[in-house]
């Protein structure tokens, strides 16, 4: 084109304007209403303003990135705190498991010898020959009971075998169902403890490590409210900013009323927050 004709807008930045008196051959003619641009500082200062996103920089988005860089690096750490919480909870866990199913041992193998006296007359040697030998089950199952140490009574195999004898026999299933339970102890037991040498700390150890970051979250959570109630008001902050910016752009005639009901606005947006109406 030969001339160009272009007519100023006030939500145009210095880019638009380039692009506006930049498609002509010969000559270009800027048209300016003087009711949204008083004089010719104010038309200067509306075109010659940088692209939204620098605007938006000087009226504070650099404060706006430092408030919600605080928040992010507050929220990672909470978020770091209660990963390690977790990983000490399960610790904590592993190690209870652990104590708990060492406890059961001298309890379990108590309950085997007090089976094993109703058929051997030393139960406890009987016991320690039934531990040493993984096919005890299987040969008590077998009838070959005697293998493990004397039984009780006599037998008779004419007479049916004495009272205490018949007695014996008769508690062997039991025992039986008693050493393979105990052997599922000592089972549980050893695969905890392994579990437990793993994590490489006691129980007091680990309890120290939990009350410690517990601790942190706790100071991390007090610090992270404030820092969210900071970016809420710089939000806040740059927003009226933003609107004030706007309204100066219109003609004056407008200014007055549109700040009046912008005010108005806020303050019954106010009002609904505190009434609790706005959740």
């Amino acid at each position: 084109m030969d001339r160009t004709y272009a007519l100023a807008d006030p939500l145009m930045d210095r880019h638009a304007v380039y692009v506006a008196i930049t498609r002509h051959r010969e000559g270009v003619h800027l048209y300016a209403d003087r009711e949204t641009f008083a004089d010719r500082h104010h038309l200067d200062r509306a075109l010659s303003r940088d692209s939204r996103k620098e605007l938006a920089r000087d009226y504070g988005a650099a404060e706006l990135e430092r408030t919600a860089s605080r928040v992010h690096q507050w929220e990672e750490r909470r978020q770091a705190l209660s990963r390690e919480h977790q990983h000490l909870s399960r610790d904590w866990q592993v190690l209870e498991h652990a104590q708990q199913a060492t406890s059961e041992l001298a309890p379990s193998r108590a309950a085997l010898e007090r089976d094993a006296t109703r058929v051997y007359t030393n139960p406890r040697q009987a016991v320690r020959a039934l531990l040493a030998d993984p096919l005890a089950a299987d040969r008590l199952a077998a009838g070959q009971a005697q293998a493990y140490g004397h039984q009780r009574g006599h037998a008779l195999p004419l007479l049916g075998g004495d009272r205490q004898r018949r007695a014996a026999e008769q508690a062997l299933p039991r025992l039986r169902w008693r050493l393979e339970d105990h052997r599922h102890v000592e089972q549980t037991a050893a695969c905890a403890v392994e579990a437990a040498g793993r994590v490489g700390a006691s129980m007091d150890q680990v309890r120290a490590q939990i009350g410690r970051v517990a601790t942190s979250l706790q100071h991390v959570r007090a610090a992270t409210g404030p820092a969210e109630k900071a970016l809420e008001r710089t939000v806040q902050r740059l927003c009226a900013a933003a609107v004030n910016t706007a309204t100066s752009l219109l003609p004056k005639g407008l200014q007055l009323p549109i700040s009046i009901a912008v005010q108005a606005l806020d303050r019954a947006l106010d009002l609904v927050r505190d009434l609790g109406l706005g959740r």
